[in-house]
């Protein structure tokens, strides 16, 4: 196609295509401004698609679940999307009580998952406890949710800030339900877990803890624990980039 000059051209919302002395090339912009987003408007919205059967180097897509790049020709892959949860300065205090209870705040402990989507996730939980000596137990409460499949891995450790544990327990685990991460202790607890997630029907998913037994004194999530959450693909996609 050939070259011609393109008026500059500001809609309302302060976009522009082409600036003087940029010109339309072979049916390429060789610039675009994109407007500023408000608070109900973004500055770039894709609409849901099919993908490429070959993906094409510098393409950018959306399927309805996640977003894809090419940074070369065949070599989709996965633009991070990623959700996460942070305990608050001030910590979270936990109840005392043996039995499942949200790891978080009220106010970001529900997360929202999609259909049909593999999310991969991990986090850190940094408890502190004294007293009586009990388990701990992670869980997830799922609320018209279906799990087709789950696996993470914990590394658990009774020790104080700033000092060299002595012994840790890694625990492989396949459920949602209650499952104890750390050994019986009294001390503070460290919990750092990685792993994957496929879900069926959507809903909602509440990451939780257990203590065995009552857990004396004032059992605190402290402060920069965290969890998150990124989708990279449907429940049943087993691949994504330049691999056969």
């Amino acid at each position: 196609m050939a070259s011609r000059n393109l008026v500059p051209r500001a809609d309302a919302d302060g976009g522009q295509i082409g600036t003087t002395a940029k010109r339309w090339t072979d049916g390429k912009f060789q610039k675009i401004t994109v407007g500023a987003g408000t608070a109900s408007i973004a500055p770039v919205n894709l609409v849901a698609g099919t993908n490429l059967t070959s993906a094409t180097a510098g393409a950018i897509e959306y399927d309805g679940l996640v977003m894809y790049g090419s940074p070369l020709a065949g070599a989709r892959g996965v633009l991070p999307n990623t959700m996460y949860a942070i305990v608050p300065a001030a910590g979270f205090a936990l109840s005392t009580a043996a039995g499942v209870q949200s790891a978080f705040p009220t106010t970001n402990d529900v997360w929202t998952l999609n259909a049909n989507t593999t999310y991969l996730f991990e986090g850190m939980y940094w408890i502190q406890k004294a007293t009586n000596s009990v388990t701990v137990a992670m869980a997830f409460a799922a609320s018209g949710l279906t799990v087709t499949s789950i696996l993470y891995n914990v590394w658990g450790i009774n020790a104080a800030a700033n000092t060299t544990g002595t012994a840790g327990q890694f625990t492989l685990v396949n459920q949602i339900a209650s499952t104890v991460v750390n050994a019986t202790g009294t001390t503070n607890n460290l919990l750092v877990f990685r792993g994957l997630l496929r879900v069926g029907t959507g809903g909602t998913l509440t990451p939780q803890i257990n203590f065995s037994g009552t857990a004396a004194g004032t059992p605190t999530m402290l402060a920069n624990s965290y969890i998150m959450f990124t989708p990279i693909g449907t429940d049943t996609n087993n691949q994504v980039g330049n691999v056969a």
